[in-house]
């Protein structure tokens, strides 16, 4: 049986607003908004083609050299007159809103995408709606919240990301970027716009690596729960030998991100977000989120009050974790 989590003084006023919080009515079903933006995207695409393809055409035929720039304001005029308000939608901070020169850098781009970009024309799979009522079920969602999720296509730029302004939640979903098994991300953003609204965190900017952490450790046990039986490394997105070697760093990766718990430097974080962290391995980040949310499970948390815990307890919560390993 798991015991129950050990006392933390930092933590001691929050830990009975935790314990009232697990005692919540039951779900509640969020609404969910879905913006698709793709097909304007392929009417744009379809129509600047063959644009490009006359302007090319009738500088040959007059015996003139195809003029780039022309095209690219003609382009951009299309872009404008479909997905002139894509800019709005998508702007976040760290994450820049289209421009005409990251439209002519993945112009070329996207005719090697299209089968990518086409099929999420017809919707994200599997089905948006219900794996945030999946998400919300485990996390005992027990508020009103409306989620929107836009999906667009980029410039190759951005990631799928979680948004928050004010009391407004968007997912943003890149169609030229997203794999095929659409699952895992879209439990990690939930998860991720669901702990916003139960704790009152808000925005992913600018948060300390031990919230990174923390957050993505809940959404990977969140995926668990709602799929069991697979092994750990498949929810890790990664090999069986990759695990091995991760384990056999347990120590290193740990205390590498102990060392640096309270770092809020995008600069310096992009080495444990993206990069080898500690001692150079891949996924270091998606590993030590992984072994802290698994203690804090054995401990006797359990998702939906994590899901509740304030963003101003959390790095107290992850170093003590590391600390009782």
């Amino acid at each position: 049986m798991p015991r129950n989590p050990s006392p933390i003084p930092a933590l001691a006023a929050g830990l009975t607003v935790l314990v009232l919080a697990a005692m919540v009515p039951a779900p509640v079903n969020p609404d969910l908004r879905v913006t698709n933006l793709v097909p304007r995207f392929l009417a744009f695409h379809e129509q600047a083609e063959g644009l490009e393809l006359s302007m090319r055409q009738s500088a040959e035929a007059e015996g003139e050299s195809f003029r780039w720039s022309r095209f690219e304001e003609a382009r951009n005029e299309l872009w404008n007159e479909h997905l002139g308000e894509l800019g709005d939608l998508v702007s976040r901070k760290g994450n820049r809103p289209w421009e005409p020169e990251g439209l002519d850098e993945a112009w070329d781009r996207y005719r090697q995408s299209l089968d990518r970009i086409r099929r999420a024309a017809d919707g994200i799979s599997p089905d948006p709606q219900a794996v945030l009522r999946q998400v919300a079920e485990l996390l005992r969602l027990d508020q009103q919240f409306q989620l929107d999720l836009i999906v667009y296509v980029g410039t190759f730029q951005d990631e799928p990301a979680f948004r928050r302004r004010g009391g407004e939640y968007s997912i943003l979903l890149p169609a030229e970027r997203l794999p095929a098994n659409m699952r895992p991300i879209l439990v990690d953003l939930y998860t991720r716009a669901i702990h916003a609204r139960l704790s009152g965190r808000p925005a992913d900017d600018e948060l300390s690596l031990a919230q990174h952490l923390f957050l993505r450790g809940l959404a990977l046990r969140v995926h668990e729960e709602a799929e069991p039986g697979r092994w750990s490394h498949e929810y890790l997105l990664r090999s069986q030998d990759w695990l091995l070697a991760a384990e056999g760093r347990d120590a290193a990766i740990l205390e590498g991100v102990r060392a640096s718990l309270d770092e809020r430097d995008p600069s310096r974080l992009i080495r444990f977000l993206e990069g080898g962290g500690a001692t150079g391995l891949d996924g270091e980040f998606d590993y030590a989120a992984w072994r802290i949310s698994g203690m804090l499970l054995m401990e006797g948390w359990t998702l939906d009050r994590l899901a509740r815990v304030p963003e101003g307890e959390v790095a107290a919560l992850v170093a003590e974790a590391i600390r009782e390993r």
